[in-house]
């Protein structure tokens, strides 16, 4: 009896010892931010920034401070996205007001800590958090997306060429709807294309690459960004859903191609032609969006099920900000809280020990009275 008495001890008190131990960890640990700002396109190519952060729980300032945004060129320019008030969530939109493209110029994003009012334009100093993109990505990032570039390409060819398939929805003149087949074949093959009709008026192939030209090239950027990143995880996988995602629109593209050139051959506008406009816009859809593969919502949102608008999201993202603590951690939230919590674990473990000690003196108790 007695054995067994020192064994539930033991184990009682490595209990308590283990859960106080982690429990104390656990306040202490401080909660790195997740989320990221992106740059997004609003009225022009990347002419906005798309703020979506969690500092955790030890985020939220005192009363009389604001974070702010500050994005900052190479020269060491800066521009404020705006305040984002106390809280550990910073969510916002920055818009460029003269629609720059602010990825091309700005590869360093800040968090500073300012007053709360602020009569002063200009960043406090005090860096709470701050990220940044390495040169050669920030470029490569800049040439895939950039007006010209084979992301931003493929996106807009895809795009028009959807916009085409919802016109074709409707439409009772067969001769109409040769022009808009031959107008998405153009777009999806570009100038060099064995099917491109020159002869079509209202499709600009400026660069002479459709949809399908652009996806060697963005993939070949894509890879030089990650090779420039060192071993820079986040960026590793983004290229690799930029790679794939091409891949895939590549395939819905070809699909959406092949129903054009078939309703190119009617000699009729039949059933058979109005469920292959209907296939037109399906098809086109995909391509532009991507596909929901794996049922749970949300199509394109992953490089194994993205469109052409994944691959240039997903280019932009190369360049995304993803925030680490600044040169100076930031006097946030309450400062008494962690000793609290700790006197709180630390009361609690006494009590549970105090408690074990009584069930036991209550056991001896009993054994006694029954000799």
């Amino acid at each position: 009896m007695s054995m067994r008495r020192k064994l539930s001890a033991s184990i009682a008190l490595a209990l308590t010892l283990t859960m106080l131990m982690t429990l104390a960890t656990s306040a202490q640990e401080v909660t790195y931010p997740d989320g990221a700002a992106q740059f997004r396109d609003k009225n022009a190519a990347s002419d906005s920034l798309v703020v979506n952060i969690d500092l955790g729980p030890l985020g939220t300032l005192s009363q009389g401070s604001q974070y702010e945004g500050w994005l900052i060129d190479i020269a060491g320019n800066k521009v404020s996205t705006g305040t984002y008030g106390r809280d550990a969530e910073l969510i916002d939109t920055y818009v460029d007001p003269e629609g720059a493209n602010l990825l091309a110029q700005y590869p360093i994003f800040v968090v500073t800590i300012e007053p709360n009012p602020d009569d002063d334009p200009e960043p406090s100093g005090d860096i709470a958090y701050v990220a940044s993109a390495p040169l050669v990505v920030n470029y490569w990032s800049a040439q895939l997306t950039s007006p010209g570039g084979p992301a931003k390409g493929m996106y807009d060819q895809a795009s028009m060429a959807h916009t085409y398939a919802q016109n074709a929805q409707g439409e009772d003149e067969l001769d109409e709807l040769k022009v808009i087949a031959q107008s998405v074949v153009n777009l999806i093959e570009g100038s060099a294309g064995a099917n491109y009709n020159a002869e079509v008026e209202g499709v600009n192939i400026s660069d002479g690459l459709g949809v399908v030209g652009h996806a060697p090239e963005a993939r070949d950027l894509a890879a030089k960004a990650d090779a420039g990143s060192g071993d820079n995880q986040s960026i590793e996988d983004t290229a690799d859903e930029i790679n794939r995602a091409t891949h895939n629109t590549v395939a819905e593209a070809r699909r959406v191609r092949n129903v054009a050139l078939r309703i190119l051959e009617a000699t009729t506008l039949n059933f058979t032609v109005q469920k292959e406009v209907e296939n037109l816009l399906s098809l086109s859809t995909r391509m532009l969006d991507g596909v929901d593969a794996d049922g749970e919502g949300g199509p394109g949102s992953t490089g194994d099920e993205g469109g052409a608008r994944t691959v240039y999201e997903k280019s932009q993202d190369l360049n995304q900000f993803i925030l680490e603590h600044g040169t100076e951690l930031p006097s946030v939230g309450d400062s008494t809280l962690p000793r609290l919590m700790l006197a709180a674990l630390a009361t609690g473990a006494l009590l549970l020990a105090a408690g074990a000690l009584l069930v036991f003196r209550s056991r001896r108790t009993a054994t006694a009275a029954v000799a």
